[in-house]
């Protein structure tokens, strides 16, 4: 979706937010101001920390496109991140979720020794955990990405 005042307007008189993404330049930031406090709960405000606040928002939108995930870790050492969404096949949610393991793999700290991942677990925003064999989540291992049937 692009727009520039008219959407801004639209959004502070409360009309619906139909998009996952919100793309801007650094000089229409101050515009933002006025649904900062719509946007910013919902992580559409533009960052430069995300690739969303950019002078060159052709790329920045190719990139998303592509789907680079937005990852974050808290307190307790969990790595969280989005693999998909409700609307995408069994296969482009294993394609994703193997990405995203082979990445925290890639991404190990050199100083980090022994079992990296101690425990995998998987769930929808507000759904129950399913918990997976850490050897499954692991890419060196050679039950990498295998269903429990097949380990046994």
């Amino acid at each position: 979706m692009i727009g520039t005042d008219e959407l801004l307007k639209e959004i502070e008189k409360g009309g619906n937010i139909e998009f996952d993404r919100c793309f801007a330049t650094p000089e229409f930031q101050q515009s933002f101001k006025s649904v900062a406090r719509k946007l910013g709960p919902r992580g559409l405000l533009p960052t430069a920390k995300l690739g969303t606040l950019t002078n060159d928002v052709v790329e920045a939108v190719k990139a998303a496109k592509c789907g680079p995930v937005n990852v974050r870790t808290n307190r307790e050492g969990n790595i969280l991140g989005s693999i998909g969404r409700i609307t995408y096949t069994e296969e482009q949610l294993l394609e994703n979720l193997r990405a995203f393991l082979v990445g925290i793999a890639d991404n190990k700290p050199e100083g980090a020794k022994g079992a990296f991942m101690l425990s995998c677990s998987i769930s929808t925003t507000m759904g129950k955990a399913i918990h997976l064999h850490p050897k499954a989540c692991d890419p060196g291992s050679n039950f990498f990405m295998l269903e429990e049937t097949e380990q046994q």
